[in-house]
C-alpha cells in the first residue's frame, strides 16, 4: 500500500531563488570569460600595434639614416669600387639597410651615384616588421659638363710667382676676360697634354693619375707652352669681351644654374645645398672644413687662415665645391680637390693647389687694391684640370643627393 506525502506550499518558496541565483552565477560566469577573453584581445592587439609602430620607426629611421649617409659620399665611402654594406651594428636600432645600384628600376647601370634604398625595420621582439624602398640620385650641379680650363677669370690675370697651369684633357689652360700676364718668374709656365702622345681617355678612372699629376718641371705627358720667353701661347683664352661682359651673377650661373625659371637663384641653390650638408660657414670658421668634401659655402673674406693656409679640401674620389663669398688671400699651401670659385680676389702669396678647376669672379673689386687683376699673386698656383672632379667624379658630391619623386614603396 502506498503512502502519500503533502507538501505544504510554503515549503516550495526557495526554488524560484535557487534557480536564479544559478542562472545568474552561469552568466556572471560567461561574462567573465567573455571580458577576460575580450580583455586579451584587446591586449594583444594593442601589442601588435605597439610593435608595428615600432617596425615602421625603425624603417623611417633606417631610411633617414641611409639617405643622409648617401648624401655625404655616395654608396662607396671607402673607395674600393664597391657598394658599401652597413652591417647591424651600424644601422639604427633594429634595422637593415640594402643598397642597389644595379635594380633595373631606379638606375640600370652600376654607378654610385644612384640606387635603390630597401630598408626594413623590426620590433623589439622580432615579431613585427616593414619593409620601405626609395630610389635616390643626385643633382648636377654643373651647367653642361662643368668648366673645362684650369683657370678662368672673369677679369685679368696677373700671377707674378711660380706657377704652374696644366690642362691635359683640353686644350685650353687659362681663360680670362682680360689680359694675363706670364710674370717675372722664369719657372712660370702653362703647360697640355704632349701632343707626341696618345692621349687616354679621360674619362676612364684607371687614367685618372695621368690626368691629374702636377709633380715635376715639367710635369710628366706635357708640352710647354706659354713661359715669359715664350710669350702667351694658344693655350690662354685672354680679352675674351664675351667673358669680361658677364655680371657676377651670370658667370656663376654660367657654371652653377640656378632653379627653372631662375628660382631659385644659382648663388641660393648652392647655399641651399651647403647648409643641407652642415658647410655653410662664416669666413673665420673655414678650419672646421678642412678634410671634409662636398658643397661649401664659405661668406666673407678669407685672410691668410691658418686652416685654410694648411688645409686639405675634398679628394680625388670625393671633390668638392668651394665657394669663397668674398677674396681668398692665401700665404700657406692648402690642396683643393674639385671646383674652386672665388667672388672676389684670388691673392696667392703662398702654394694654393688645385686638381680641378679655379674660377675667379672678381665681382667685389671694391675690397682690393684698385688696378689689381683679380687673379694675383707672387706665390706658387699649381693648377691641373681634371674632369674627375667635375660631373665624372666616380661619386656623387657630398650635399647633392636627391630622393626620385614617386618612387617610395612600403608594401
Amino acid at each position: 500500500m502506498k503512502k502519500l506525502y503533502l507538501v505544504k506550499k510554503d515549503q516550495q518558496k526557495g526554488v524560484v531563488t535557487l534557480f536564479t541565483s544559478v542562472i545568474l552565477i552561469v552568466a556572471l560566469t560567461l561574462f567573465t570569460f567573455l571580458t577576460a577573453k575580450t580583455v586579451l584581445q584587446e591586449t594583444k592587439m594593442a601589442a601588435n600595434n605597439v610593435r608595428a609602430a615600432q617596425a615602421i620607426s625603425e624603417a623611417g629611421a633606417a631610411m633617414d639614416y641611409a639617405i643622409t649617409y648617401f648624401n655625404h659620399g655616395g654608396l662607396d665611402h671607402d673607395n674600393n669600387g664597391s657598394v658599401d654594406v652597413i652591417g647591424l651594428a651600424s644601422a639604427p636600432g633594429n634595422s637593415t639597410i640594402i643598397f642597389n645600384n644595379n635594380d633595373g628600376i631606379c638606375t640600370s647601370a652600376s654607378n654610385m651615384k644612384s640606387a635603390l634604398i630597401t630598408v626594413t625595420g623590426t620590433s623589439d621582439d622580432g615579431t613585427a616588421s616593414r619593409s620601405i624602398s626609395q630610389c635616390v640620385g643626385t643633382i648636377n650641379i654643373f651647367s653642361d659638363d662643368g668648366p673645362q680650363q684650369s683657370l678662368i677669370a672673369r677679369g685679368g690675370v696677373g700671377l707674378t710667382g711660380n706657377f704652374k697651369i696644366v690642362n691635359r684633357v683640353n686644350n685650353t689652360t687659362v681663360w680670362s676676360g682680360n689680359s694675363v700676364a706670364i710674370g717675372n718668374s722664369n719657372s712660370a709656365a702653362t703647360y697640355i697634354w704632349d701632343h707626341t702622345q696618345i692621349r687616354p681617355d679621360p674619362t676612364d678612372p684607371a687614367n685618372r693619375s695621368i690626368f691629374e699629376d702636377i709633380t715635376g718641371t715639367p710635369p710628366s705627358n706635357t708640352d710647354i707652352i706659354s713661359t715669359k720667353g715664350l710669350g702667351v701661347g694658344v693655350d690662354i683664352v685672354d680679352q675674351d669681351l664675351n667673358l669680361s661682359g658677364l655680371s657676377g651673377d651670370e658667370l656663376f650661373e654660367g657654371f652653377f644654374p640656378g632653379g627653372d625659371g631662375g628660382s631659385p637663384t644659382g648663388r641660393e641653390k648652392m647655399q641651399t645645398l651647403a647648409k643641407g650638408a652642415g658647410q655653410l660657414i662664416a669666413a673665420t670658421d673655414i678650419g672646421e672644413l678642412d678634410g671634409k668634401d662636398g658643397i661649401m659655402w664659405v661668406d666673407g673674406d678669407v685672410n691668410n687662415n691658418v686652416a685654410m693656409s694648411g688645409g686639405e679640401y675634398g679628394s680625388i674620389d670625393h671633390p668638392v665645391a668651394l665657394i669663397i663669398n668674398g677674396n681668398l688671400n692665401v700665404a700657406g699651401n692648402p690642396v683643393i680637390y674639385g671646383v674652386l670659385y672665388v667672388t672676389g680676389q684670388l691673392n696667392a702669396a703662398g702654394t694654393v693647389k688645385v686638381i680641378g678647376s679655379t674660377i675667379v669672379e672678381g665681382t667685389n673689386n671694391t675690397s682690393f687694391l684698385a688696378g689689381e687683376d683679380p687673379v694675383v699673386g707672387s706665390g706658387g698656383v699649381d693648377l691641373t684640370y681634371s674632369p674627375f672632379t667635375q660631373h665624372l667624379s666616380p661619386n656623387g658630391i657630398t650635399g647633392t643627393a636627391t630622393v626620385i619623386s614617386g618612387s617610395w614603396r612600403d608594401w
